[in-house]
């Protein structure tokens, strides 16, 4: 009986092996695909924001009581087989935000930032700037990477698909440093130039605060013309910033009406995996390219 009893318990264990290591094979190789689709759909990532870069950044205008430079590029959702997808791509105007190498200089555009912004920025090693990205403010106690907004997705495969909505900011959320503070400002063409570059500043998407004080380091007047132009909807005009003063001596400050470098957080889901990534692209004369990518690991 014993000897029978033996021959059941390593049987049955024997068989609990084998399906755990059946269950285990499947699970992996459920995850290996839903990580080559994630990876497809980065690659797919590309043509919308390279097209929304061609044509819709140079016409973007902000609401004035926008708190960092972002809009939803695109937010879809969709059924693949068993997998639920999602793909979101969220931009951020890096000509709408302070330069990290400027702050960490202690340049008085810096009295708009946050105390932790600015802790963090003069943090940063001297030689770092010289090839700057979000992964150097890592650490454990600030939200470095912007996190988008929350958005309806638009639904495929259904008979009346959901339109994108899109919910405010609130003035108590935490805003990630990489909202605040630019790693690609001044442009990559321009940085490499002799001198001082200066510091570039989108009329149309820069939140008030920072817009505010830099025309007043500018010595330019003009800004509640700018926020009405941005209320309307209609854009800023640049002859509206009108000259009230000498412009205090400082690194200069060049205003646009339109960016030449964009970040952007593609968040991927599939299933229940999720991939984020930053990337950076900045308009090389004609050209847009991604000069940055960064994994996000939360």
């Amino acid at each position: 009986m014993l000897v029978v009893l033996t021959a059941l318990v390593l049987t049955t264990t024997a068989a609990t092996v084998a399906v755990r290591a059946r269950i285990s094979s499947r699970l992996s190789a459920s995850v290996d695909h839903r990580s080559r689709i994630a990876a497809d759909l980065l690659d797919a990532s590309q043509p919308p924001i390279e097209h929304w870069l061609a044509h819709r950044s140079a016409r973007l205008v902000l609401s004035p009581d926008t708190i960092e430079p972002s809009t939803t590029v695109l937010h879809d959702q969709w059924t693949a087989g068993a997998n639920s997808c999602e793909l979101r791509i969220t931009a951020w105007d890096q000509c709408g935000m302070i330069p990290i190498s400027a702050l960490a200089q202690g340049h008085r555009l810096g009295h708009t930032a946050s105390s932790r912004a600015i802790e963090r920025a003069r943090d940063i090693p001297r030689e770092w700037l010289d090839h700057p990205g979000l992964d150097m403010l890592q650490n454990d106690d600030d939200l470095i990477f912007p996190v988008p907004r929350a958005t309806t997705p638009t639904l495929y495969g259904s008979d009346n698909p959901v339109p994108q909505r899109i919910r405010p900011l609130n003035q108590k959320e935490v805003i990630a440093l990489g909202a605040l503070l630019a790693t690609h400002n001044p442009p990559t063409q321009v940085r490499s130039r002799r001198g001082a570059p200066p510091i570039w500043l989108n009329v149309n998407t820069t939140p008030a605060p920072l817009l505010q004080e830099a025309l007043r380091l500018a010595g330019l007047g003009g800004l509640d013309a700018a926020l009405a132009a941005r209320a309307d909807g209609t854009g800023v005009a640049l002859n509206a910033l009108i000259p009230i003063g000498d412009a205090p001596s400082t690194a200069p400050i060049r205003f646009v009406t339109s960016s030449p470098s964009w970040a952007f957080r593609i968040d991927i889901r599939v299933g229940t995996l999720r991939r984020s990534w930053w990337e950076v692209w900045t308009n090389t004369s004609s050209n847009w390219e991604a000069v940055q990518r960064l994994a996000i690991i939360d």
